[in-house]
């Protein structure tokens, strides 16, 4: 079967509400800038599968409790603080976290980063395609038909059309930028009141800190990441906080909900836990051993 990727958001809008028809009909993500309400936003992303076999799932408010424990510590602070919320996916939990810090009265700079909310999108001929920062294919659209690999089997023409296109293409500086972001996010970014940019937690080095808070939720996972890996990106947060910052780093229980994560604070270049939600991270041990060894 097909997938037929629709451009209008006001008939995207109508199509999902109809729970059967979701599934075979996604947005094109080149006039996503034109959603302006997060229900249909969320079902956009939610219809696109990237390379990592995902979907960006993120939802508002999903961090409530976690919010109110860092601005428990947030208070702390003198004067304004730097806060950055790594793979912060499309951003809305970003808004959320900036809401309660100044609830709580915390002056603040805030910003997120993602690996994989920067795509890029290319003209080829009668078709389209979108890849992501490393180049790698995302979806092709070929006379409006959808033409992805990723897809699961029951959409067999649609992923038959997808070995039409190549799985990696060269960036080219002048293509369009698709940024995955949600309209709340992007309202603050055009009113310079959160910034966004692209950041590899394994990769690169981030230049932006020191930070007096930093958040990395539902990107440490050990099911996916060697120690070896994990430790890596570990560093790199620690080395981006600043004397005395907290580090928050946990994870959602896909079936129930749940957060669970672990505040450290650091001192003399090491952490220490000062607080758990729900049962704590379950990298919590190798957090600590991690930061002791660097």
């Amino acid at each position: 079967m097909l997938k037929i990727v629709i451009k209008s958001p006001s008939i995207f809008r109508k199509l999902m509400q109809y729970r059967r028809l979701r599934p075979w009909f996604p947005f094109d993500l080149s006039r996503l800038h034109l959603i302006e309400d997060e229900k249909t936003f969320v079902f956009a992303l939610q219809a696109t599968r990237l390379p990592n076999g995902t979907c960006k799932t993120t939802n508002n408010q999903r961090f409530h409790e976690l919010d109110e424990s860092i601005c428990k510590h947030a208070v702390k602070f003198d004067g304004a603080i730097k806060v950055h919320d790594v793979a912060a996916s499309d951003g809305i939990t970003t808004v959320n976290l900036s809401d309660a810090l100044t609830k709580h009265g915390v002056s603040h700079d805030i910003c997120f980063s993602d690996k994989f909310s920067n795509l890029y999108t290319r003209r080829l001929g009668l078709s389209r395609i979108v890849y992501d920062q490393d180049g790698t294919l995302v979806y092709g659209q070929l006379l409006g038909l959808l033409a992805c690999k990723f897809l699961p089997k029951r959409f067999g023409l649609s992923r038959l059309l997808g070995r039409i296109f190549a799985e990696k293409y060269e960036r080219r500086t002048s293509e369009k930028e698709i940024l995955l972001l949600n309209p709340l996010a992007r309202a603050r970014i055009a009113d310079n009141k959160m910034e966004f940019y692209y950041y590899d937690l394994f990769v690169g080095d981030d230049s932006k800190g020191p930070y007096q808070i930093i958040r990395c939720m539902n990107a440490l996972n050990p099911a996916i990441f060697d120690s070896n890996d994990l430790s890596i990106a570990i560093n790199k947060l620690v080395d981006s906080l600043d004397e005395k910052g907290v580090l928050v780093i946990g994870r959602t229980d896909p079936k129930s909900g749940d957060n669970h994560a672990s505040i450290f604070l650091k001192s003399q270049s090491n952490l220490e836990v000062i607080e758990r939600i729900g049962s704590g991270s379950e990298i919590e041990s190798l957090v600590l051993q991690s930061s002791t060894q660097s």
